[in-house]
C-alpha cells in the first residue's frame, strides 16, 4: 500500500528492435520526473546516499566486530547462551558490544 501522493511505478512493455512502446516508456519517465518536482530527484538521490553511507557503515562495524580480539574471546559463549535460550539477544548484542569497547 502507498501513502498519499507517492509514486507508483507503472508497468509496461516496450520493444526497441521493434519501435514499441518506447515513446511511452520516456513519457513515463518524463512523468516520474515531474511527479518528484524540481528539486525531487537530488533529493532522492541525497536520501539514496545517506542510505549508503549508514550501509557502509553497518558492513565497517561488521568487520571491526570480528577482527576484535574482545569479541573473539566471548563469542562462542554468547552465541551457545542466546541458542539455548540462557540469554536474551538485547543483552548478548550489550555483551558483545561490552566487549568491542574494552
Amino acid at each position: 500500500m502507498r501513502g498519499h501522493g507517492e509514486w507508483a511505478p507503472p508497468v509496461v512493455t516496450c520493444s526497441a528492435l521493434n519501435d514499441v512502446g518506447v515513446d511511452d516508456v520516456w513519457a513515463r519517465v518524463e512523468a516520474h520526473r515531474e511527479h518528484l518536482g524540481k528539486d525531487g530527484l537530488a533529493h532522492k538521490r541525497a536520501g539514496q546516499q545517506l542510505d549508503f553511507t549508514r550501509a557502509l557503515v553497518r558492513d565497517e562495524l561488521d568487520q571491526r566486530l570480528r577482527r576484535s580480539p574482545g569479541v573473539a574471546a566471548i563469542r562462542d559463549d554468547v552465541r551457545k547462551a542466546v541458542l539455548t535460550g540462557e540469554l536474551a539477544a538485547p543483552m548478548a548484542a550489550d555483551r558483545i558490544l561490552a566487549a568491542y569497547d574494552s
